[in-house]
């Protein structure tokens, strides 16, 4: 019975151990970006453990063996009872005796010859030349760490840290980088291997200290790293971390040679060792962020936005609604038409909004809202926010027989009753699911890109600096069809490539490759809504809406208007524009990268809001309008379907061009930001007469503070000044 209870002992001591390792190892962390790519999210957490786990192992282990060994004396179990021992061999002669050896005599007595201590110092550490199967072991190892911290573990890591940003998720691109990387670091750890001496030893450690620096700077030297949102970065404000990032990383790279100069040998089993240390840590990083990303997903169905449909309008009917993504009635197209009195000359029937208020701001939260027609905040626009809470514009568009297209990359596929409503969301799992993955080639390009941003110092980041529609774009170049030409049940050909924010590629496609089509089919009409860059960051079309290095935003709000005047003059050439109704607007005005970027603290924002009925043809063809009634964004879904056929709005909210007011008080919610560019929450602001007039914009004292998640009001001023009203001004000090 005491050896059952002693056995019984033993298991539950090695269980418990086992357990403490496990618990130890299980918890991990990434953060997330919002919106755009942001290269520095990692498994800190998950690493630092298992860093830690892994530093201590060989203290834990010499613990847990002594701790062990005296439970069993205790307990009395001797654990080698059972085992069977083997004599020492020695030599025999041909007699049978056993012959020993000089070797045998000094390690008998504790001596060593003479003959041992010459040889012991002709191998001295110095001079260490390890056999092939030594080198290979610690080629292999140096090989595969540098590999895949770099080319491997920093691009999924990147991409499972900014899933809502990007077209594919980690779960269809991690073989993309896995195999690949297996493969080179297979081939260098081959040619590090067939080496010798003391190029060996250079090479091998050149390579580790390369992998070991880049690890080093992703864990301690990118704080405060630019995201990818493909803004112009003034790369001046950060000499002072360029300086320090280099040096420390030169330092790391070169220092294990230098160490190997006092003692190649310790120096090289040590790379080995710290190698395979290091790969175990960011495996468990990376194993993470399968766990992490499966226990998140959601049970919405997912669906995959596609260009089905998209160079397609019907005979009759049609509603068109382009979003320029931050284009400023202000500070973008009134600069624009200086540069341009003739850029919106092919605007006959419209009329030009020029009061007008975005509902909320960034675009993650204003397309939603936008399509909706609802803001989910306290007061937003008073009588017509209370009117779109019954209403579901999509739902009524899609029972009133209308072919719904929603090309944005911006609104997420599992946004509930979106998607369902249209003709150009893929449901994952449906039959043309197979076909659509990443373009592997160029996705691996996008990535590695992104990861050499990330890895290497500050001094090189400015020559990889990428922005997060790069990537979208190179997942989603693609060359796979849907088959057998499948269709729709509305009679559009299905085209299973993803629809990705790329102005210059729908342009060509517009005036060159594709041009707009009529399909006829039984539909009552067509609505489009087409989500485009506009003069958003980064600037990389010319006024004719071609890719230039040498651009601005002015210009490339020329070339937004380019791209919409030459889908108004086909829509024309089609016959289908006099009885169509189109909305040219924005998701919200113009920003700065971090709040607004004030000019002498003044704050503005004014999305652009130009707005032509289905009429007549004498009324379609009079020149643009002006008006000054106020008028918000989150109208432009009531605006739109005032007036569609089967479509009854009389509960709808007031449409745009029945308005009159032009002293409208509207509510404006922007996302403040602190000096570190971390989301603080969201602030309400009134306006009420001119948007354009900065006196017309002011903080009411309601936030939504994320500490807290609640809406609350701060009465005090002084509160409201420190916490608040000075991270609303850029400039502001």
């Amino acid at each position: 019975m005491n050896k059952v209870l002693s056995r019984a002992c033993m298991c539950a001591y090695d269980a418990l151990a086992l357990f403490a390792v496990a618990v130890a190892l299980s918890f991990a962390f990434i953060t997330p970006a919002y919106a755009y790519v942001d290269p520095s999210v990692m498994t800190y957490a998950i690493q630092a453990v298992a860093g830690v786990a892994v530093a201590l192992s060989t203290v834990l282990g010499v613990a847990f063996r002594r701790t062990r060994k005296k439970l069993l004396n205790a307990l009395g179990i001797d654990e080698n009872a059972r085992k069977e021992h083997e004599p020492r061999v020695h030599r025999v002669d041909v007699s049978g005796n056993v012959v020993y050896t000089a070797a045998d005599d000094a390690a008998q007595h504790g001596r060593v010859s003479r003959a041992g201590s010459h040889a012991a110092r002709a191998d001295r550490p110095a001079g260490y030349a390890p056999k092939w199967v030594t080198r290979l072991a610690v080629g292999m190892a140096v090989s595969f760490f540098a590999v895949f911290t770099v080319l491997v573990i920093a691009p999924c890591e990147i991409i499972a840290g900014n899933e809502s940003s990007l077209l594919f998720g980690l779960s269809s691109t991690w073989t993309i980088f896995l195999i690949p990387g297996i493969l080179i670091a297979l081939a260098l750890g081959l040619v590090l291997s067939a080496l010798r001496g003391k190029v060996f030893n250079a090479a091998v450690l050149l390579v580790f200290g390369v992998g070991l620096a880049c690890y080093v700077q992703v864990m301690g030297f990118n704080g405060g790293l630019p995201t990818a949102t493909g803004a112009t970065v003034d790369w001046t404000q950060y000499k002072t971390i360029m300086v320090i990032s280099t040096g420390a990383w030169v330092v790391v790279a070169v220092l294990p040679w230098l160490l190997s100069q006092l003692n190649r040998k310790m120096v090289q089993f040590a790379s080995l060792f710290l190698s395979v240390a290091l790969v175990l840590v960011q495996g468990v990083g990376l194993a993470s962020l399968f766990v992490g990303n499966e226990t998140s997903k959601s049970d919405d169905v997912n669906y995959l936005v596609t260009e089905t449909g998209m160079m397609n309008v019907t005979e009759k009917n049609n509603i068109v609604v382009f979003i320029l993504d931050g284009c400023d009635t202000k500070t973008d197209v009134m600069p624009a038409l200086e540069q341009d009195p003739s850029m919106l000359s092919g605007m006959t029937g419209f009329t030009w909004f020029q009061n007008s208020t975005p509902g909320i701001c960034p675009t993650r939260e204003a397309l939603p809202a936008l399509i909706t027609g609802k803001v989910n905040a306290p007061h937003s626009d008073s009588a017509n926010n209370e009117k779109a809470q019954n209403t579901d514009y999509l739902a009524d568009l899609d029972n009133a027989g209308y072919d719904v297209g929603l090309y944005s990359d911006m609104i997420p596929g599992t946004t509930p009753d979106t998607y369902e409503h249209t003709i150009n969301g893929l449901q994952d799992g449906g039959e043309c699911a197979d076909v659509i993955k990443p373009n592997a080639a160029e996705t691996r390009t996008a990535l590695w890109k992104c990861a050499m941003y990330r890895d290497l110092p500050w001094a090189f980041k400015p020559f990889f600096w990428f922005y997060t529609d790069e990537i979208n774009v190179a997942m989603g170049t693609t060359d796979s069809d849907s088959g057998d030409a499948k269709t729709t049940e509305s009679g559009y050909q299905i085209d299973t490539t993803p629809y990705i924010t790329n102005d210059a590629g729908f342009y060509e496609k517009l005036s060159s490759t594709q041009k707009l089509s009529v399909v006829d089919n039984d539909s009552t009409g067509s609505f489009r809504l087409i989500h485009l860059n506009g003069p958003h960051y980064p600037y990389i079309l010319d006024a004719d809406a071609q890719l230039s290095d040498n651009s601005d935003r002015v210009t490339q709000t020329r070339a937004s208007f380019r791209i919409v005047s030459e889908y108004i003059e086909q829509m024309k050439q089609l016959g289908v524009y006099d009885d169509a109704t189109i909305i040219i607007t924005a998701d919200h005005g113009y920003r700065s990268e971090s709040n607004f970027d004030c000019i002498n603290n003044e704050l503005v924002m004014s999305p652009v809001m130009l707005v032509k009925p289905a009429q007549s043809s004498a009324d379609a063809s009079k020149p643009l309008q002006v008006s000054q009634v106020a008028v918000d964004n989150v109208d432009v879904m009531a605006t739109a379907l005032t007036g569609a056929p089967n479509i009854d709005a009389a509960e709808y909210p007031d449409s745009m061009l029945s308005m009159q007011d032009t002293d409208r008080t509207r509510y404006f919610y922007f996302c403040i930001k602190d000096e570190t560019l971390a989301e603080k929450g969201w602030m309400e602001l009134q306006i009420t007469g001119d948007a354009l007039d900065a006196n017309n914009w002011t903080p009411t004292g309601l936030v939504y503070d994320n500490s807290l998640e609640q809406w609350v009001y701060i009465d005090d001023q002084q509160e409201f000044q420190d916490k608040w009203l000075k991270y609303l001004y850029k400039n502001m000090r």
